[in-house]
């Protein structure tokens, strides 16, 4: 019993680093889209192709997770936001004078600390792995011994009887 509920504690251990592990590395994802796409002109093409990639986004995320969920919501908002600079700038229809754009520095120390998180989780989840593998181990260790305990016992009575039996046809003789 102790070691099911060890068990039982570990499998939730394990599913609460997993949905850790998704959730930093779609921050990451999130970031790195947000830095490549900084850099990126604010053309009708492009924004469109943005609002795709978000509405895809969207729909891997919705399957993944309810509508609740904080990476839902910004994604919901981030295709807002698009849609609402898409309509502006088709309603202005005047092209603006390009000028050359400076890429946005990315966050390296985000970056970092957001790869650093995705790695202990993983690590954390191998560890996991390895605890759930042994505590199933030894469960089935348990298991196999409690189901030999009728065999024993059975024996045993076997053996006790032969042994009266004898010690009852000793004292007779």
């Amino acid at each position: 019993m102790s070691m099911n509920s060890q068990l039982d504690s570990n499998t939730q251990t394990l599913n609460r680093a997993q949905q850790d592990k998704a959730y930093t590395e779609s921050l990451l994802a999130q970031q790195l889209a947000a830095w490549k796409t900084s850099g990126s002109s604010n053309s009708p093409q492009t924004m469109e192709q943005q609002l795709n990639n978000l509405q895809a986004q969207l729909m891997q995320l919705q399957a993944r997770y309810t509508n609740d969920h904080p990476d839902v919501i910004k994604t919901k908002a981030d295709i807002v936001e698009v849609k609402k600079r898409l309509t502006k700038r088709t309603m202005l229809r005047t092209p603006r004078r390009t000028l050359p754009r400076r890429r946005m520095r990315p966050n390296r120390q985000r970056f970092r600390q957001l790869r650093l998180q995705v790695h202990s989780v993983r690590r954390c989840d191998r560890a996991g792995l390895r605890d759930q593998k042994r505590l199933q181990s030894q469960i089935q260790l348990y298991q196999a011994r409690t189901a030999m305990s009728p065999t024993i016992e059975e024996q045993y009575k076997v053996l006790t009887r032969d042994y009266d039996n004898a010690q009852n046809c000793t004292e007779t003789t």
